[in-house]
């Protein structure tokens, strides 16, 4: 594994995040484990959602992170139990409510 090597992958990957293991390994004639370990151990990057995304805090986001962590912990301080039934959690998907009308509808 060159740093050659792990450029392509990167790129691949960056280029198409739904590509599979199988298909980089068979791009870039490589063994399945290979590209598994270049992906995951080199560029730590994880399947989301069917995408591969980075998996790396930079120390602003980690400081955010903190920064949040400890607003919300002074707020149940203050507040208690009853802050914590308020609290909704999420990630960055944007879902979008539907409400099938036919069986047909709900499988789209």
């Amino acid at each position: 594994m060159t740093p050659e090597t792990i450029a392509a992958v990167e790129a691949i990957v960056k280029e198409n995040r739904c590509v599979t293991v199988h298909e980089i390994s068979a791009h870039l004639d490589m063994s399945h484990g290979s590209a598994h370990h270049i992906i995951h151990d080199d560029l730590q990057f994880h399947k989301v959602s069917a995408k591969w995304v980075p998996c790396q805090l930079t120390a602003e986001l980690r400081e955010r992170r903190v920064d949040a962590c400890q607003g919300l912990l002074k707020h149940f301080e203050a507040q208690g139990d009853g802050f914590l039934g308020r609290i909704v959690t999420g990630d960055e998907t944007w879902v979008h409510y539907y409400q099938p009308e036919t069986k047909k509808a709900s499988k789209e």
